[in-house]
């Protein structure tokens, strides 16, 4: 049983990460989930929706990637209509790596996250969110304490978004169904 909680108590804000591989099945229901709490502070955060799993030697095989791209777009869509901030992680490496080299068309966004122009964007270059210190200053600009952390895939980027996390004083979860 959880304890009662002040109303004018200052809660900690919360970031819900959307990884973009294999769990585009998942994702719409556990944003739901999270669209519907009355908790402020929320804010989405959509990760690696690249070119290079749609036509790259990391091609997503299923569900497709265009599924993928369909439920995150929608989900940008709820999380604007709810007021709830969406930040977009494009993961880069060097101009002459085989995969996600910057600069590249498989490199860059899907075209339709493109369309958000507004949403606020940061890069890594490793696999953690964290390696990306101006994202990490978004967070304490906006007073994120709490990643949440969606999707089976969870054994490179969000593993390591939560492993590099607990050195930087963020609490983190991952949500089981999503």
């Amino acid at each position: 049983e959880l304890p009662e909680v002040d109303e004018a108590a200052e809660l900690p804000g919360v970031c819900v990460c959307i990884p973009a591989r294999d769990e585009a099945m998942e994702i719409g229901p556990a944003l739901d989930s999270w669209l519907a709490q009355d908790y402020p502070g929320l804010a989405i955060l959509v990760v690696d929706v690249q070119q290079e799993y749609f036509d790259g030697p990391l091609r997503i095989q299923y569900p497709t990637p265009e599924i993928v791209r369909d439920t995150v777009v929608t989900a940008i869509a709820a999380a604007r209509a709810a007021d709830v901030p969406v930040v977009l992680i494009e993961h880069e490496n060097p101009a002459s790596a085989v995969a996600f080299a910057t600069g590249s068309e498989r490199q860059k966004l899907d075209p339709r996250l493109e369309t958000f122009r507004d949403v606020p964007r940061f890069t890594k270059n490793k696999a953690s969110v964290f390696t990306s210190g101006e994202f990490v200053e978004w967070l304490v600009e906006h007073d994120i304490t709490v990643v949440t952390l969606a999707g089976f895939m969870t054994n490179n980027c969000l593993l390591a978004s939560a492993a590099a996390a607990e050195p930087l004083d963020y609490s983190v979860e991952i949500l089981r169904d999503a």
